[in-house]
């Protein structure tokens, strides 16, 4: 891909006499190849821009760097600008919509528009399943829940009753969503009873934006409002989500 072509699709721009450049894919500043584009986007990591290889890299506007071999790519926000090229060379996999024959759907259940339930999968009753909603084999889904539009659900998954999934999130291997917990009562025989569980969990919609995947892995039926999300640079082609949630029993 052009480099002129990079810069229009991730929001950066570059020389007119850079614009011919080839690159075929994006890398950290350690890894890059010569033709390859990296990003700088914390000053902690300046240094490395002397010894990198790549070909291009993404920096901030009103940075300056001295290395005239490398093509510079001038974006609002670097980090931004690198994973779009990322999603540019590494696309997610397209799938075609519909139900695998093995795959068990309660009649009661409603699939949206261009959604797919792979093999295995069991969808309880009263299941609601948005528009573009991509399940994979061997996940089961228990009554009353309902998953959003854009969300993909990885295989073995086991979503709990009445949970509510937003839109665009992943949830990924083994995770279970909505458990129960573990309250108990003692009666007047000293036998222990099994306190219902009688919260749900919501999980709110993931943002289009966001550099990194967002996942929970919920143990109690619980109301989760996640209150803020931060994204926490530890490597230059690292981000982890600093997640802060209030849980209502």
């Amino acid at each position: 891909m052009k480099l002129f072509d990079l810069a229009a699709q991730t929001g950066a721009e570059c020389a007119l006499s850079d614009g011919d450049i080839e690159i075929s894919g994006a890398a950290g500043l350690d890894q890059a190849r010569s033709d390859e584009v990296t990003f700088l986007s914390n000053p902690k990591y300046t240094n490395k821009i002397a010894t990198t290889r790549a070909a291009a890299i993404y920096v901030a506007e009103d940075l300056e760097i001295l290395r005239p071999d490398i093509a510079i790519l001038r974006a609002k926000d670097p980090y931004l600008a690198f994973t779009r090229a990322l999603i540019v060379f590494h696309p997610q996999p397209s799938f075609e919509a519909g139900i695998d024959p093995a795959a068990v759907v309660e009649l009661t259940s409603k699939i949206g528009e261009g959604s797919f339930i792979g093999a295995r999968s069991v969808i309880g009753r009263n299941v609601k399943i948005g528009d573009h909603v991509r399940i994979h084999p061997n996940v089961t889904i228990y009554e009353d829940s309902t998953i959003d539009d854009d969300t993909e659900i990885h295989s073995g998954v086991a979503i709990r009753s009445n949970s509510i999934i937003g839109k665009r999130v992943i949830i990924h291997n083994n995770a279970v969503i909505g458990s129960d917990g573990f309250g108990f009562a003692k009666d007047e025989d000293r036998h222990w009873l099994k306190i219902p569980q009688i919260g749900r969990v919501v999980i709110p919609p993931a943002k289009r934006a966001s550099s990194a995947a967002r996942s929970w892995t919920i143990w109690s039926r619980s109301v989760i409002h996640v209150l803020s999300v931060k994204t926490r640079y530890s490597a230059p082609k690292s981000a982890w989500p600093a997640v802060r949630a209030s849980a209502t029993e």
